[in-house]
């Protein structure tokens, strides 16, 4: 039986795959947050790529999947310009947070993980 995600093992390798979970040890469900650089998600390759994440997750048992799509270059210029920003919106825990409110060291944490999605 193929890992979970192996047919978009590419754009998730480096974060994702090197573990395993019986989804099905957790029947209250569990949530995934995604980050991905949009330049993975652009065109039809991208909706494949979202496509192929999104059916490899439920088939797996998976029962919420949530994406975060940023560029670092654009958190980080929403961090020195907030109100630039004021829309702009991050998944935290299954909600959606205002990047402008997250507290810097927070802030920070999200563009350390775009700068390597």
């Amino acid at each position: 039986m193929p890992k979970p995600f192996d047919t978009v093992r590419k754009p998730l390798e480096r974060q994702y795959l090197d573990v395993e979970f019986d989804l099905a040890q957790f029947p209250n469900g569990t949530v995934l947050d995604i980050m991905l650089h949009p330049s993975v998600v652009r065109g039809a390759e991208g909706i494949q790529t979202i496509g192929a994440i999104i059916r490899s997750h439920f088939a797996q048992g998976g029962m919420s999947l949530q994406f975060n799509i940023f560029d670092a270059a654009v958190l980080r210029d929403a961090k020195r310009h907030p109100d630039k920003y004021a829309n702009l919106q991050v998944r935290v825990c299954g909600w959606n947070v205002r990047f402008a409110d997250l507290a810097s060291a927070e802030q920070d944490i999200f563009i350390a993980k775009a700068e390597v999605a």
